[in-house]
């Protein structure tokens, strides 16, 4: 099965991708590090917020499945970066739902769960 993960070096992502690493899946991970290829997983360094240098890659990959993880600017979870962060990623869903091979997309986070951890 062929996997797409983004923000697969964050706090969710990472655990998520250990998970998912087993030999039976082929995983991409779009990321702003540059991270060399581990056995079945391949890093692809690039910007989020610029589809136009990773849509042509994503084609290619044909995920069947999308993991979306990725949230540009932690720890600032105010009005203005949520709002930048919505914008691409509704763009990447945009360009993302266009490719035949997708069968199933999981959206999650972690950004709200820790912020007030010490309040509770």
């Amino acid at each position: 099965m062929n996997i797409l993960l983004t923000g697969g070096t964050g706090f969710i992502g990472n655990r998520i991708l250990k998970k998912i690493s087993h030999k039976k899946n082929r995983v991409l991970v779009i990321t702003r590090k540059k991270i060399k290829k581990k056995k079945n997983i391949e890093y692809y360094q690039t910007d989020f917020f610029k589809p136009k240098n990773y849509i042509s890659k994503l084609k290619i990959f044909r995920p069947d499945i999308i993991i979306h993880c990725a949230w540009y600017g932690i720890p600032d979870l105010g009005e203005k970066n949520s709002k930048l962060n919505l914008k691409y990623s509704k763009k990447f869903f945009n360009n993302v739902l266009k490719i035949d091979s997708v069968k199933q997309i999981l959206i999650c986070g972690s950004c709200f769960e820790i912020k007030y951890k010490n309040q509770r």
